[in-house]
């Protein structure tokens, strides 16, 4: 008996590079003028063209279908403006004839009559010609999908879908719904069909894909073409099923995110680094299938946005009480971040298009928990307005998508549930809402444009920009770091928001610190951080972002970080804290080697991880525990500072650096190289070595897994950094 899987959207994971010019805004949802003429007169309006004007009558003729019912009177007829030319040539060749119109809203919102559906709303499309297609489904165990056509406000067709909550993946130019359904049979595959529904009769069609697992399906309607993603290959699939390869996805890529059509982008999710620890957006060319650059995606989500990205992240604000969404604007064209938004409005859900500048976001009552008002949105110059349209608490959902050829958002707005649920249509005209006033302002934690570095710490260019003349590293400092991305999961407290206030002379010496680990490296080490990747991926260089201190901002987590590493679109980062820039502690060299095993990804050059395991003690596995990974008694003994106070350590048994060194691979990683700096006369084992990496070399295990990193930094970089370091010390 099969087990029936729905499959509708999966969340994305949700980070991010951005440029130095980028403007963070938190937005001030406040209620605007609205325009709200609804005369009679007022519902047609004339299309003038040399000098004439063309007023056209729309005659829809419903159909008998095959497993829909059709509703509406074929003798209806509606007096609405003519077409433009580009909707007159994507009119639908069909059995039903449909001539769609200009938009004729003169209000902000308008309620169409010929949608009220029992059952509630899971999707909505744009199916062309200005019609909007609404899928409910009815008591959970039936869906049915409903064609209006959104000008004439008549309903086409109505099809009984053959499954419950089918995922709508578009409706074709010749008029035909595509729906994927996902299933299995066994427990250890799973099965996708195609169905095709004709508009036009309701009559349908299945085929299944030729995979055993779940694909992840986009339908691009500009060049009718369904792609899927299995097995880190992206396919085109066939209306019969079948699929060609295309090229090879990203590594372990597992979505297909969002659809440029007009940029001719496809944006992936893939993991990127070598231990499967990260996740990035990764954007192609669907037509080379070359790959453009990615950006490290923590969002919730990554939407289309009028031809850019817009990225949201869902927090909470502890001290608010609060949900709180971030939202980021992206070019399409090389990732770099435009701008952000902060909304202390509680839930959102947003609804984009890549044929709009705008958004619609659903705001969402947290306490009754029901969608409760609709909002316009225009992301890229940070305006928005409340539409005044407000849902009864009665509402169950709310769906919204954009009608290409009307300029209109469509909304299907469920109110009542299970059997009491019916659903209904309105049309949202954006031209009606009054855009004129911003209510853009700053927020606390965001790069805002307007704060500007304290003069008191200005004295410091002086060392910041002897740094970046000397080895190409640009450091940022105080209220310049707000100016930059922030890393997934934290928040940057600059110098002048510390309560205890960083005095200029500390600063001085964190700078100067910094100025002399950053000098241990050979001269045009840091040159390779501005190359290019094999993908093409362009790169400015590494950036230093100096921080009073970073606040976690991961819901229920306790632990706090001194440092972050984190690659962006142009900007290898590493944010970190004044205290551990000091000179006996060695923590920014734990965080170079991050991006150091960033950069040797993406230049081709990646560790060999069979080999790095294998240095490993036999059946061990890392905790992936950051909040009390010191608590790990049963690997007390396989780490260095158990042992290393000790004259005669068991040197044969010590495997990882540090207790955080068994949390993944990369801080394993990155620890033991931090320790090759470190100086060895702390440790009463060690005071007859001369420097750290001595030091390392006395332990078997952390000189193997030493030697493992050694061989694919010698391929980058020509020699190994940390030999060469240790050399010049003497």
């Amino acid at each position: 008996m099969k087990k029936m899987v729905s499959i509708l959207a999966a969340a994305m994971l949700l980070l991010t590079g951005c440029k130095d010019s980028s403007s963070v805004t938190e937005i001030n949802l406040t209620d605007a003028p609205l325009q709200t003429e609804s005369s009679a007169s007022e519902t047609e309006t004339t299309v003038s063209s040399s000098a004439e004007t063309t007023k056209t009558t729309v005659s829809t003729t419903g159909s008998t279908e095959n497993s829909g019912a059709v509703t509406g009177s074929s003798a209806q007829q509606s007096s609405v403006p003519a077409v433009t030319t580009a909707a007159q040539g994507n009119q639908q060749q069909s059995g039903t004839t449909v001539t769609t119109a200009q938009k004729t809203v003169k209000k902000l919102r308008t309620e169409l009559a010929s949608l009220k559906a029992k059952g509630t709303a899971y999707g909505i499309i744009d199916a062309g010609n200005g019609r909007a297609l609404v899928a409910c489904t009815n008591s959970g165990s039936v869906s049915t999908a409903y064609l209006i056509d959104s000008a004439a406000d008549r309903q086409i067709i109505s099809v009984r879908l053959k499954n419950s909550y089918e995922q709508l993946l578009g409706v074709t130019p010749d008029d035909q719904l595509i729906t994927s359904y996902c299933y299995s049979d066994t427990e250890t595959e799973a099965y996708t069909d195609l169905i095709f529904y004709s508009l036009s009769d309701g009559s349908s069609r299945k085929v299944t894909c030729d995979f055993t697992t779940y694909v992840s399906l986009q339908y691009d309607r500009e060049t009718d073409t369904i792609y899927g993603i299995f097995d880190k290959t992206l396919y085109k699939i066939g209306k019969d099923g079948s699929a060609t390869k295309i090229r090879t996805a990203g590594q372990n890529s597992s979505y297909i995110s969002v659809f440029l059509p007009e940029r001719g982008i496809a944006y992936e999710s893939e993991i990127y680094r070598n231990d499967g620890s990260g996740v990035e957006m990764a954007a192609y060319d669907t037509g080379s299938g070359s790959r453009l650059y990615g950006f490290a995606n923590y969002y919730t989500n990554v939407l289309p946005l009028g031809g850019r990205l817009l990225c949201v992240e869902g927090t909470y604000d502890d001290v608010k009480q609060k949900s709180v969404v971030n939202a980021y604007v992206r070019d399409a064209g090389t990732g770099e971040e435009l701008r952000r938004f902060k909304f202390y409005e509680g839930q959102h859900e947003y609804f984009t298009s890549p044929y709009s500048d705008e958004a619609v976001l659903v705001k969402w009552n947290e306490k009754t928990w029901h969608p409760s008002e609709l909002i316009l949105s225009r992301p890229l110059s940070g305006q928005s307005v409340k539409s005044g349209i407000t849902l009864k608490s009665t509402v169950t959902a709310a769906y919204v998508c954009y009608l290409k050829e009307l300029g209109l958002w469509a909304a299907a707005v469920t109110d009542g549930s299970y059997s009491k649920a019916v659903t209904q249509l309105s049309l949202i005209d954006p031209e009606q809402a009054d855009f004129s006033k911003s209510f853009a302002k700053p927020y606390a934690y965001g790069a805002a444009m307007g704060k500007e570095l304290d003069k008191k710490y200005e004295s410091l260019h002086e060392i910041t920009d002897r740094i970046e003349r000397k080895t190409g590293v640009r450091v940022r400092i105080g209220n310049e770091v707000l100016q930059a991305d922030e890393p997934s999961g934290y928040k940057f407290v600059p110098w002048e928001d510390n309560s205890y206030n960083d005095d200029v002379y500390s600063c001085r010496e964190v700078l100067q610190s910094l100025e002399g680990k950053l000098d241990l490296y050979p001269a045009g080490f840091f040159d390779k951080f501005r190359e290019p990747t094999t993908n093409g991926n362009p790169r400015v260089g590494l950036r230093i972002l100096i921080v009073s201190s970073l606040i976690t901002t991961t819901p229920g987590s306790t632990f706090t970080a001194g440092g972050v590493a984190y690659e962006g679109s142009a900007w290898y980062n590493i944010a970190i804290a004044n205290n551990m820039l000091w000179d006996n502690d060695q923590s920014i060299h734990h965080e170079i080697w991050h991006i150091v095993e960033d950069l040797l990804n993406n230049s081709g050059n990646p560790l060999n991880m069979d080999n790095w395991n294998a240095c490993n003690p036999n059946s061990f596995t890392y905790t992936n525990d950051f909040n009390s990974y010191y608590n790990h008694p049963e690997y007390e003994n396989y780490v260095f500072t158990s042992t290393c106070w000790d004259k005669t350590p068991a040197i044969n048994r010590i495997f990882f650096s540090r207790d955080y060194s068994t949390v993944n691979g990369q801080e394993d990683r990155a620890t033991l190289i931090e320790r090759t700096f470190e100086n060895p006369y702390f440790y009463e084992s060690a005071v007859s070595c001369r420097n750290g990496l001595e030091m390392v070399q006395m332990y078997p295990h952390l000189n193997a897994k030493l030697n493992v990193l050694a061989e694919a930094v010698r391929r980058c970089f020509g020699y190994v950094y940390w030999e060469e370091i240790a050399r010049a010390a003497g």
